[in-house]
């Protein structure tokens, strides 16, 4: 049962109001007879919550273990303290949920954006796929995104728009130079997104490894399932290596995605692996799917609420991508039979995602296949963190993973 609303909550609610109260004159008694500064006293003052809160301390990890070479890294340790306060009634009688981010998720500048979120809305957004209601509604909500917006260039990058055929395509490059181009699949689940979801993390994924990035404005599910995406991202990839109009280097071509952009990225490898599409140096998997949805994983089970995509979120997606064809190969490349041959891969993880088991085997079979592989996990950031504005975590993983885009394409 949930400590916020039990039989006891409210009996621990008025201690925790009393020793509140105890706690304020104490503070006033304080700054009368010595004089101490506000902000002292309001330090003071943060040791007691009222209404039940509970303090914890959040030591927030980052790491990176590289299948191909075998070796875990540790990375940097950073504390905070973090308070999950529920169940506040408000004037309205209603109950206000003033952080509602789920406690794995540690990283203190995701928490902080998450918590602004979750203060505006009174949950974690998980877009419209935990809500109740039909399809069509819940999809134009997720299509409807405010934030999705075309950022300026600058002196650091230019972007052009191109078509592949009818396929809108937007390149990114580098001013000051660079080497090898990038396929890129948006975010979105497979119904939603354009080329302005995933902008601003196609300009830093530029910018950190030297590459063009050709973001691609593939067809949505349900009007267009599954494998109508794929196919033009192919599409995109064969205009590549065909030179694009001269803006695209045919022999140093590689694809990556985020999300379920990852997820086409990866099956797309398998057809460049088969000879059935251009081939390619690269795979750049951020976040991806890679498999059907499985209750039985351990990172779903473990990721079902309070976060940006939840068990229960994937497999709506899902849902509406692969109508009714069983679970192809292509649609879930982690059940490929052969994996060697595959192109080298960069896969990165968030640990607080239903997505990080399957992202981690899919890079130790990939490993295990010959395959060279870069793996980052991420601790303590949920899925989307590298789309979220005003917070170092993409930054430093896409610098992370850097030097391996730019040895694929040396």
């Amino acid at each position: 049962m949930n400590p916020a609303v039990g039989p006891d909550a409210a009996a621990r609610r008025g201690a925790g109001a009393a020793a509140g109260s105890i706690a304020l004159s104490v503070l006033v008694i304080a700054v009368l007879a010595f004089g101490w500064s506000p902000l002292i006293g309001a330090l003071f003052l943060l040791a007691w919550v009222p209404c039940g809160a509970r303090a914890t301390p959040v030591f927030p990890r980052r790491n990176a273990w590289s299948s191909a070479r075998g070796r875990w890294h540790p990375g940097s340790y950073a504390r905070g303290i973090a308070a999950r306060v529920r169940g506040i009634p408000t004037p309205s009688g209603r109950t206000a949920v003033t952080d509602a981010v789920h406690p794995a998720i540690t990283d203190p500048h995701v928490r902080a954006h998450l918590a602004r979120l979750a203060a505006q809305a009174g949950t974690i957004p998980s877009g419209a796929t935990d809500a109740d209601g039909d399809d069509a509604t819940r999809i134009a909500e997720l299509r409807a995104n405010p934030s999705w917006v075309r950022l300026p260039d600058d002196e650091t990058l230019e972007s052009i728009d191109l078509d592949a055929d009818g396929v809108a395509l937007r390149l990114y490059r580098p001013r000051a130079g660079h080497r090898g181009t990038l396929v890129f699949a948006h975010g979105g689940g497979w119904v939603a997104g354009d080329l302005d979801n995933n902008d601003a993390l196609c300009r830093a994924l530029a910018i950190a490894t030297g590459t063009q990035v050709l973001s691609v404005d593939y067809r949505l599910a349900p009007e267009h399932p599954f494998p109508a995406g794929l196919d033009d991202l192919d599409r995109a990839l064969r205009f590549a290596a065909s030179g694009a109009g001269g803006w695209v280097d045919p022999a140093l071509l590689g694809v990556a995605g985020h999300s379920a952009g990852g997820n086409l990225a990866a099956a797309l490898a398998l057809r460049a692996r088969e000879g059935r599409a251009p081939g390619i140096r690269v795979q750049v998997l951020l976040c991806p799917v890679l498999d059907a949805p499985d209750p039985a994983r351990p990172s779903y089970r473990a990721h079902i609420e309070n976060l940006p995509l939840t068990a229960k979120g994937m497999q709506w997606y899902w849902g509406l991508y692969v109508r009714d064809v069983g679970v192809p190969v292509e649609a879930a490349p982690l059940r490929a039979p052969e994996l060697a041959g595959s192109a080298p891969a960069v896969i990165v993880a968030a640990s607080v995602d239903p997505l990080s088991d399957e992202a981690e085997e899919y890079a130790g079979r990939l490993a295990a296949s010959g395959v060279p592989v870069e793996f980052v996990r991420r601790e303590g950031v949920p899925h989307l963190f590298l789309v979220f504005p005003s917070t170092p975590a993409r930054d430093e993983v896409l610098a992370e993973i850097a030097p391996a885009v730019r040895a694929a394409f040396a």
